[in-house]
């Protein structure tokens, strides 16, 4: 096995080795977690006690937002590689137009949003319980030119958005004999889209239990 070479600085050192501060440390993040969990119960309790205070609409979308950033000049395995999906097995948690290592970033944000409409297009046939909802995963990201010098090298196809958006839209079909779900998949942006029809659009299927 190939030793790790790690030095740590003198004030590095020195927090590591202090038993006070990483007590201190720990208790703060203990109670930081303990005020998002009690905020967390308010809200989920003023929620289910008052009907009016978020519309039916909002509380069926589930959005997720996030952030990131890395610092200094990194190989790609440690930048944030944009999460594709090459499989036709719809993934919740990936941009489902992408391909794998399309995009590499040291600075990047992102928002998931799924929303469940009901009945949708299907209320007039109510025995069939299917569900329809609406996605939307967009992300911004870009690169340093420490960061690119490093890895845009001859053999790789890595690209970076610079500031652009990729959005892709979806819409589709949930609780298909209580387990199967179809999702069709648009991709938006960047611009230009790519040349292929099925670069640009998807159809994707997955499974669950859901009553």
């Amino acid at each position: 096995m190939m030793n790790a070479n790690v030095k740590l600085s003198q004030s590095e050192l020195q927090l590591v080795c202090d038993e006070q501060f990483i007590l201190t440390k720990n208790n703060i993040i203990n109670k930081v977690y303990l005020l998002f969990g009690t905020l967390s119960d308010v809200f989920l309790q003023q929620t289910n006690t008052d009907q009016n205070f978020f519309p039916d609409e909002v509380l069926k979308a589930s959005p997720k937002i996030y952030r990131g950033e890395n610092y200094r000049g990194l190989p790609y395995v440690m930048l944030d590689i944009a999460p594709g999906n090459e499989l036709y097995y719809y993934n919740k948690y990936a941009f489902n137009m992408m391909n794998k290592y399309e995009f590499i970033h040291d600075e990047y944000a992102g928002i998931n949003i799924e929303h469940n409409i009901g009945n949708g297009i299907f209320r007039w046939f109510r025995k069939l319980k299917f569900r329809q909802f609406w996605t939307a995963k967009a992300l911004w990201g870009s690169l340093t030119s420490e960061n690119k010098l490093l890895n845009f090298k001859q053999g790789n196809s890595f690209q970076t958005l610079d500031g652009r958006t990729y959005l892709e839209l979806g819409t589709g079909v949930d609780n298909i004999f209580h387990v199967f779900r179809v999702d069709f998949i648009w991709r938006v942006l960047p611009t230009p889209l790519p040349e292929k029809t099925n670069e640009r659009f998807g159809i994707f299927g997955s499974f669950r239990l859901s009553f």
